[in-house]
């Protein structure tokens, strides 16, 4: 009853990769104004590579029935291709403003070449169009600002309305791609959804037989996965509880609280097995005693280091803090009353001998408690050399956090080289003018600034500086239909106008286009005031050091230009190169939030003494794992951020069941391998069992959860081993060897 009450709420949860900010954080406010104030919507390039060159009838034509099927679809609110993008027509008698398909229609362009020509000196040539004629673009606007499901569905019918072009082009000659913000976005969704069910399915399968090969009887195997089921629904009903959406970086949480709750359930189990002999009651009783406070307090530790990010200011790993607190806190009693239950109501069939006929029965907990002696005989005739041995190596590999980078560009992050996103965003690059973007907003003190002869040459001043910088394609602003309509007015005149009453006629003709919001051709650069302008600068898809090279420079070349008023730079480029600069704030304010938190119940659990041998046998793995990423020039990201403080929470729930054996014993040599010995096949099943969840997380489609899951699995491997290694050599050292006459044999 309980659990279906926690699980109810599961069909209500939502999928959005949208939200990383706050409404009220600067950077998202100066996002938000672009969008509100320059009519900015979600850009969605449709490109499409065209059998013959596009100025011919076979070339046009494709473009033209797929524009008209794709306009008047729900969602779309702009549309602009090489046939509908305006420009301004010298028709004789008088200027137009008209898209270059109706000027070719009535004649005023008269032929395909006339189209081109007047097509080539616009600027639209080399953005809309490719320099070879054969890849065009179909640039649609969306009206699907943080509207994931609303985004989802227009795109589903601009498949539709691509897939019925390709119907009629029979040869296939026709191929499209989809490019553009709204399609980064809507691709990342659409793979959360995906990746939820597919991980936990190959999850559940893996850890399954996995447990059915350690523990041999289908009844063990059965209490174990149906209670991490339960937990992992229960985890997901308290995500859509928060009223919070599933993100990219959240699907790490459904297979963490399954791998935590197998976990606990093997070491209740471990310790009903070492109490075999004594009767039943009795035995169900010092197991409980045995085991209920070492599970919470495991629980506790990875809750709260998963939990620390809960101080993030990035949303999805704000969200992600808050979830896992509430989820994994709440695996205690969903994991260990079922079993306990089990355990005394049916204790016989628990305690069945396994059958033979599985191969991996048997061979499995022999395997674990080889390497278990290995690891006592080890930790008795070395430990000296151990304790050396570890912290040199984990020393060495920790100092290439010197070499620490951080990145947060989306396409790369999510998606992998070889995907349609990736290669639709590269042929935009390489043909198209390239798919990344930065934008300012030069904010005047007074209305009507921009209206005038001294706005009009602090954007042009600007707008030439910022192009010499050699990522920058194009610098847009409202310098460019001004130019058009100048040109067009005065052909063998200077380029802009050089007197006021030109540049306010000038300007008064472009202010009649916004009657026709097609047709608008100023909204896009500069507010109906005048007060604020907005330049537009076209670039590759960058790297986030490339991008932040880049904003730094643009800074100093404004500063340079003599521009005193503010100058607000955005845009969504700008605002994911932001998000990457938090990202190293984040990892060291919840690194060290957790680690705080997790050091203290250690000491005041533990003692001085073995609380701190246990935070260092755990640190120095930890230190090692981001020494090791940062060696391999691996940048942190959203999804690596979360392995020092996961991997914290995780290792030391078996520093905490060593501890508290070791407790129980005569402190020294003797006492920490005699614990070992008790608690350390268990300890290194555990360690397999997380291991093999995060092995699941390394097989994702999104680049940063196979990331984080590959690294992941480093350090734990490296914890588990500090732990039936190092730690017990160095409780012993710092005990002090006693006597062969006084020690407790083996």
């Amino acid at each position: 009853m309980v659990l279906c009450l926690l699980a109810a709420p599961v069909a209500k949860l939502t999928y959005d990769n949208d939200r990383w900010l706050a409404a009220d954080d600067p950077r998202q406010q100066a996002l938000d104004y672009l969008d509100a104030e320059f009519n900015s919507h979600e850009t969605l390039l449709v490109i499409l590579n065209l059998p013959t060159a596009f100025f011919s009838a076979s070339g046009m034509e494709p473009v033209r029935a797929l524009e008209a099927a794709l306009e008047v679809l729900d969602g779309v609110a702009t549309s602009r291709s090489p046939l509908s993008a305006t420009t301004i027509i010298d028709t004789g008698e008088r200027l137009e403003i008209r898209s270059f398909a109706s000027a070719r229609e009535l004649g005023i362009l008269p032929d395909d070449a006339a189209y081109a020509a007047a097509f080539s000196r616009s600027p639209y040539a080399g953005r809309l169009l490719s320099a070879d004629q054969r890849v065009a673009v179909i640039q649609l606007g969306l009206d699907s600002h943080h509207k994931p499901l609303r985004r989802l569905q227009t795109l589903e019918r601009v498949r539709a309305a691509i897939a019925a072009l390709d119907g009629q082009a029979g040869d296939g000659q026709v191929t499209a791609q989809l490019a553009g913000d709204a399609a980064l976005k809507e691709a990342l969704d659409r793979s959360v959804r995906q990746e939820m069910g597919r991980l936990l399915g190959i999850a559940a399968l893996v850890l399954t037989l996995f447990l059915q090969g350690l523990l041999g009887r289908i009844e063990r195997t059965l209490l174990l996965v149906c209670t991490a089921l339960g937990c992992v629904l229960a985890a997901l009903g308290w995500v859509a509880r928060l009223g919070q959406p599933m993100t990219a970086v959240g699907l790490v949480l459904p297979v963490m609280v399954a791998v935590i709750a197998l976990a606990d359930g093997l070491h209740i189990l471990a310790r009903w097995d070492a109490l075999r002999g004594l009767p039943y009651p009795q035995r169900w009783r010092r197991t409980v005693a045995a085991s209920w406070l070492p599970c919470l307090a495991a629980s506790l530790t990875s809750a709260l280091g998963f939990g620390a990010f809960a101080s993030s200011e990035l949303l999805p790993l704000h969200w992600f803090g808050w979830q896992s607190l509430l989820a994994i806190g709440g695996t205690w009693p969903l994991i260990v009353v079922p079993c306990w239950a089990m355990l005394a109501l049916f204790p016989a069939r628990f305690d069945r001998p396994p059958p033979s006929a599985f191969w991996l029965t048997g061979f499995l907990p022999r395997l674990l408690q080889g390497c278990m002696e290995c690891c006592i005989r080890a930790v008795e005739r070395c430990p000296k050399t151990i304790l050396c041995g570890v912290a040199l190596g984990c020393l060495l590999l920790g100092a290439g956090v010197a070499r620490l980078t951080t990145e947060s560009n989306f396409l790369t992050l999510f998606f992998k080289p070889d995907s349609d996103l990736r290669r639709a965003f590269a042929t935009v690059d390489k043909q198209l003018g390239g798919s990344g973007s930065i934008d300012l907003i030069l904010q005047a003190e007074d209305a009507e600034h921009f209206r005038t002869l001294a706005g009009l040459e602090a954007v042009e001043k600007l707008g030439h500086s910022l192009k010499k910088q050699s990522p920058v394609a194009a610098v847009d602003s409202y310098l460019v239909p001004l130019q058009t309509v100048h040109q067009t007015l005065q052909p063998r005149g200077p380029p802009l106008p050089v007197d006021a009453a030109t540049l306010s006629q000038e300007l008064l003709f472009l202010e009649l286009s916004r009657s026709e919001s097609e047709r608008d051709l100023l909204s896009d650069y500069v507010d109906f005031s005048y007060r604020n302008a907005r330049l537009h600068l076209q670039t590759p898809n960058l790297r986030s050091a490339e991008l932040a090279a880049l904003i730094a420079e643009s800074r100093q070349r404004v500063a340079e230009s003599g521009w005193e008023s503010p100058v607000l730079f955005t845009g969504f480029g700008v605002f994911i190169q932001q998000l990457g600069e938090l990202v190293l704030q984040t990892q060291v304010a919840s690194f060290l939030l957790g680690f705080g938190l997790i050091a203290a119940l250690l000491l005041l659990q533990f003692g001085w003494l073995a609380g701190l041998a246990a935070i260092l046998a755990n640190l120095l793995p930890l230190g090692a794992t981001a020494g090791l990423i940062c060696w391999l020039g691996v940048p942190f990201d959203f999804a690596t951020i979360l392995i020092a403080n996961i991997t914290l929470g995780l290792a030391v729930d078996d520093s905490i069941h060593l501890l508290h054996d070791y407790r129980g014993q005569r402190p020294g040599p003797a006492g920490a391998r005699r614990s070992l010995r008790v608690v350390g096949s268990p300890i290194m099943a555990v360690g397999v069992l997380f291991c093999l969840g995060l092995a699941v997380l390394s097989q994702a489609e999104l680049v940063v959860l196979a990331r984080f899951g590959a690294f992941a699995i480093f350090g734990i491997g490296l914890s588990v081993f500090a732990t039936v290694l190092f730690l017990p050599a160095l409780l012993g050292a710092l005990h002090g060897r006693r006597s062969s006459a006084e020690a407790v044999p083996d």
